[in-house]
């Protein structure tokens, strides 16, 4: 897949955190080094910072996992008296019948949605009928290594068993889990939490009968403030995480929950800062300097004034053709807008060196999508990038 202009490529949802995470990094002043899978690393005198996925070293990798299955989610929620969707586990091989059966019993529309994984990912809404139910249990028999949708940004949760065969045809271990889900009526809302702290609201557009969250309206200060101690409740019932992302789906978020339910339908350990983004693109590109901020604070670093043009000396390490590669990434830096230099190039490490000025948010897109292999196929496994004068 050549690509070149990277003004052009859409930057993926689940990709977001991190890169504007990477470009709040390089706006104040900071160092970075990015490794695949968003891992990304600053060092200033004796203290690191690290972030995977825009989700700060501060979240626990145990709470981030406790986060990524549902099954445990909610019983965190439940214990903590969090009002959560009307739902059930099954598991892939018991077939289709019990689901079916569940579902017709809590009323269509359903939700399904794998049990344990990345939470931003494969989940099916707006499910009708039974023909939409099977319809989507048939997309989940499918491993995920053959999944058009799915996306290897889970943490630590690996699938360890055999994938089973059904009518000759390769499916998912008998033991896969989902959960199928009563889908509510109401206003959704997104209320992302920071260290305990309430920093955005966004009120989708449309209503959850109308499929995923794409967007809506920034009614930060307007909800109610027994909706948003819930929305704090339900971040702080899985401990040890500095970010969450709680929608919650209610009436009127406006109006005390005396008179009304509030129910937590989903919950993600990061940002999730893709939604803010189609509202306002200042809003998502602000709260992450804010919780970069709130990040140095609790170490006891300050943070330095953004600067958006910068200039900064660029690292591509284990490149299998580094000469071919140095003419990409030139090309690519060139249509970007980013003045680049080539300094040298080590064809025994397999390095490529270079100086560029320009835009932090170009620049951190640049290293991107090298590491994804989306200019012209090189893909690296390391990019430093360090400032200078």
């Amino acid at each position: 897949m050549s690509i070149n202009s990277l003004q052009d490529l859409k930057v993926r949802d689940h990709e977001l955190d991190g890169l504007l995470m990477l470009r709040s990094l390089l706006r104040h002043g900071l160092d970075a080094s990015l490794y695949p899978r968003q891992v990304l690393i600053s060092n200033d005198g004796d203290d690191e910072f690290s972030w995977v996925h825009g989700v700060p070293s501060g979240s626990r990798l145990g709470s981030v996992t406790f986060a990524q299955d549902k099954r445990i989610r909610r019983a965190l929620m439940q214990r903590s008296e969090v009002p959560v969707t009307q739902g059930r586990t099954f598991r892939m091989g018991q077939g289709s019948g019990a689901p079916q059966k569940y579902a017709k019993k809590i009323g269509f529309p359903v939700v399904v949605k794998p049990a344990v994984g990345d939470n931003i990912i494969e989940a099916f809404a707006d499910l009708k009928s039974p023909e939409d139910l099977e319809q989507a249990l048939d997309y989940l028999r499918t491993p995920t290594t053959e999944r058009a949708g799915f996306l290897r940004s889970a943490y630590g949760l690996t699938e360890l068993r055999e994938p089973g065969e059904e009518n000759g045809r390769i499916v998912v271990p008998p033991g896969y889990l989902y959960i199928v889900e009563k889908q509510l009526e109401g206003a959704l809302v997104r209320f992302l939490v920071v260290d305990g702290e309430i920093r955005s609201v966004i009120r989708a557009k449309g209503s959850p009968a109308e499929g995923f969250l794409s967007g809506g309206v920034d009614i930060i200060g307007k909800t109610h403030e027994e909706l948003n101690d819930l929305a704090k409740k339900a971040a702080a019932s899985v401990s040890g995480l500095s970010v969450a992302a709680v929608d919650i789906v209610v009436e009127d978020p406006s109006s005390s929950l005396e008179k009304q339910e509030a129910t937590v339908t989903d919950f993600t350990e990061r940002p999730g800062l893709w939604i803010q983004e189609r509202v306002d693109k200042a809003l998502a590109h602000r709260l992450s300097d804010e919780m970069l901020e709130i990040y140095l604070k609790e170490h006891g670093q300050s943070i330095a004034d953004p600067q958006d043009s910068i200039t900064v000396e660029f690292e591509a390490h284990a490149v299998p053709e580094p000469k071919v590669a140095g003419e990409s990434l030139t090309q690519a830096a060139q249509d970007a807008g980013i003045e680049i230099t080539i300094t040298d190039i080590d064809n025994v490490q397999g390095i490529v060196y270079s100086k560029m000025h320009g835009d932090a948010t170009e620049i951190a897109k640049l290293a991107q999508n090298l590491l994804d292999g989306l200019i012209d196929e090189h893909r690296v496994m390391l990019a430093e990038i360090r400032h200078t004068k």
